[in-house]
């Protein structure tokens, strides 16, 4: 069982420390960070298509691995969509009619269209009684300490209508759970999958020659044993696990 610490200094050329906002590189990025972060992200990619074409060929895949578990009739709940565009991709090419969206930093929505995209706060709060058919989580987990993790599982839980699933993408350390025979290193190959913010892997938490101030820890890699663990702490049973999409996918149940 893998569960290893990670952190990162950039995405897109945007150095954090250029953030004006403190970094921690022992502990993952609080709500401040992001709320800095996606702005100016927004500032430098106005528009989603302005972002690399392998990062949103990247999403384009997600949103169609997504799309042979779901109706178009589905009730789903993205929780933390980040930037969104897994969700527009799932609704313009792949005719869903009902997707909600949620995640820590507001900023991130800049990017949901109105039109398509019904923007809620945090679930828990806001749409309590709410039920969804589907909730997912494209590359969440690897933020969330393992207490925490087992938290907001169990919340999302009280939300997922009789009979609904629960949608996992992840990134393994362990490549063959990912579904090919990459060798790109593990950071390359998280900095294409990660859902809003890429991921680089330290091997140590603090790497020599790299200027104190720089860092952010970032979260923690898992491989699918590490995963079904924390599911399992939450309740969610009867688990699947797929290669999709250049991710370790699970579906499960309450």
């Amino acid at each position: 069982m893998i569960e290893q610490f990670f952190t990162q200094t950039k995405w897109q050329d945007i150095q954090f420390s250029d953030l004006g906002v403190p970094l921690d590189p022992a502990k993952p990025a609080a709500p401040e960070f992001y709320e800095a972060f996606y702005r100016q992200l927004i500032e430098t990619f106005p528009v989603l298509e302005e972002l690399p074409e392998n990062w949103r060929a990247s999403k384009r895949e997600t949103a169609e691995a997504i799309a042979t578990f779901v109706n178009s009739e589905d009730r789903l709940l993205s929780y933390g969509a980040g930037l969104g565009y897994v969700e527009q991709c799932l609704v313009n090419e792949h005719g869903l009619h009902h997707v909600s969206v949620c995640d820590v930093a507001p900023a991130a929505s800049h990017f949901d269209p109105e039109e398509l995209l019904t923007l809620i706060n945090t679930p828990t709060n806001s749409q309590k009684g709410e039920e969804f058919d589907v909730i997912i989580m494209v590359q969440v987990l690897y933020a969330l300490e393992r207490t925490d993790a087992i938290k907001v599982l169990q919340n999302l839980k009280q939300m997922i209508a009789p009979g609904g699933q629960l949608i996992l993408f992840n990134t393994s350390p362990a490549l063959g759970e990912n579904g090919d025979v990459d060798t790109r290193s593990f950071p390359a190959r998280l900095r294409t999958a990660a859902r809003g913010v890429p991921l680089s892997r330290s091997l140590v938490r603090r790497v020599r020659n790299r200027p104190l101030g720089q860092e952010q820890g970032w979260g923690w890699e898992r491989d699918n044993e590490c995963v079904r663990n924390i599911l399992n702490d939450a309740g969610c049973d009867s688990l699947k696990f797929f290669a999709m999409a250049g991710q370790s996918v699970v579906v499960g149940s309450f």
